[in-house]
């Protein structure tokens, strides 16, 4: 006697077979989880470099003040440079009394506010 042995479908194609189809589709879904959390830290980058885009041309802007302020050779800042270096207004007869930038200048080098 002869045992019967059972008889399990044969696939022609393995593009077929229900096994690789769930493969398939696990892929797919891996995929476009991928592509979507991609997408999300693109944006993010894109986010930060126009944050350090806007932070660098501030930066600039804040330099190009402070040089405009510091870089003259106007008398005042020459003046300014001067008190401020002394450490308060020693001699309120070069400024000229009630001169605005000399008041300040005095009162920045005693470290007090007007």
């Amino acid at each position: 006697m002869m045992a019967s042995v059972s008889q399990q479908p044969v696939f022609v194609d393995l593009q077929d077979t229900p096994m690789f189809k769930q493969t398939v589709d696990d892929l797919q879904a891996s995929a476009k989880k991928l592509k979507d959390r991609c997408a999300g830290l693109l944006s993010g980058a894109k986010k930060y470099r126009d944050g350090l885009a806007a932070m660098t041309e501030a930066q600039q802007s804040f330099a190009a003040s402070l040089a405009e302020f510091g870089g003259g050779s106007d008398e005042d800042s020459l003046l300014l440079g001067e008190l401020a270096g002394q450490g308060g207004l020693q001699d309120r007869a070069a400024c000229g009394q009630g001169s605005l930038l000399c008041d300040w200048a005095a009162d920045f080098g005693t470290g007090q506010l007007v």
